[in-house]
């Protein structure tokens, strides 16, 4: 892939690629973010940018024997290293030290990644170290992290950083529609992922949990008390973020379609469907909004969830609905006068 290929992160692409044009290529890189932002992918896209023979713009062709190579990872002057465990240990090390003695074999770069730097034992953080202090040109260390502040200060001090943010959601949902992912099922996968490539493709291949989801967001604003015992049974199992995460999001999706009547604001544009006849004022939803942020709390104190799920579903509606109309006495599903339109979405 090149790293006009990535998915957003265009300050990082630019940042890498100017250095290649205006040929300020330094012998370290720090390529820092949270998980599933793609750090990987840009390791490897810079691997190749820097070996292809016929690069241009800072970037890579994607076509040559040298890319096709690189991409597989069996490049001769790649050295690809990923914890063995739960650890980067000192004969990791110890192996790039020795092909370090070597000049490159085919590339003008001999690169070496290291995924998920921050596992480095302290023996190897200390084998890195030396290399880093006495480069060997050329030469092209890459360290991949997701918590870049527990490497030593350092070794931080001799990379130069390339900063990952989490993915906006048009990203997310450009890279699902790439792998033939796209409607309801894709939008929700990239409301909950966070950002997170790797997390997006998790959920998205998980269909019936939506549809499932949906069944219980539907019965919690008017079923029998009996109904939502039976709908917090059911969610017992389920990993309790993404539950409250999701409600969450459809929750912001039920106050903007009251407030604005607007399917094309909506995260979920399918959601309106699923949502009772009248929906509560916009203050009884920010009620809900709140009582679903302190599940979320109370999950990070490992409460039992299903002990959670009754107490949230059954005083569902009375948190939520208040016969279900506004102070203007109006069905509160569709759109409001302007005035009343000025919200933070």
């Amino acid at each position: 892939m090149t790293l006009a290929a990535l998915y957003g992160q265009e300050v990082a692409k630019e940042q890498l690629r100017r250095a290649l044009v205006e040929g300020r290529i330094t012998h370290a890189y720090l390529f820092a973010g949270p998980p599933g932002a793609g750090k990987k992918t840009a390791a490897l896209a810079w691997a190749q940018a820097l070996n292809c023979p016929y690069s241009r713009q800072g970037d890579a062709c994607d076509f040559c024997p040298a890319c096709l190579k690189l991409r597989e990872r069996s490049h001769p002057d790649l050295l690809w290293i990923e914890p063995a465990g739960q650890s980067l240990k000192l004969e990791q090390l110890q192996e790039v030290r020795r092909r370090a003695v070597y000049p490159p074999h085919e590339g003008r770069y001999l690169l070496v990644v290291l995924v998920r730097a921050e596992e480095l034992t302290p023996e190897a953080a200390n084998a890195l170290l030396k290399l880093l202090e006495e480069p060997t040109a050329p030469m092209v260390f890459v360290l991949v992290s997701d918590r870049p502040e527990d490497l030593l200060p350092t070794i931080r001090s001799r990379c130069q950083t390339v900063r990952f943010g989490p993915l906006p959601r048009a990203a997310v949902l450009s890279f699902l529609a790439d792998r033939g992912f796209e409607g309801p099922q894709a939008q929700w996968a990239a409301a909950l992922a966070g950002g997170n490539l790797e997390r997006a493709k998790k959920l998205v291949s998980g269909d019936p949990k939506r549809s499932v989801m949906l069944r219980i967001w539907s019965g919690v604003w008017q079923a029998p008390a009996r109904q939502r015992l039976e709908l917090a049974q059911e969610m017992r199992e389920w990993e309790g973020r993404e539950v409250v995460e999701t409600f969450l999001d459809w929750l912001r999706d039920a106050w903007v379609w009251q407030r604005t009547g607007r399917k094309d604001l909506l995260h979920h544009p399918d959601l309106p469907e699923h949502l009772p006849r009248r929906l509560p004022s916009p203050e009884k939803l920010a009620a809900l909004r709140r009582r679903l942020v302190g599940a979320r709390k109370a999950l990070d104190q490992n409460v039992q969830r299903q002990l959670l799920w009754e107490v949230l579903l059954l005083r569902w509606p009375q948190i939520g609905l208040e016969e279900g109309r506004s102070g203007s006495g109006k069905d509160s599903r569709g759109p409001v006068p302007a005035s009343r339109k000025n919200i933070l979405l």
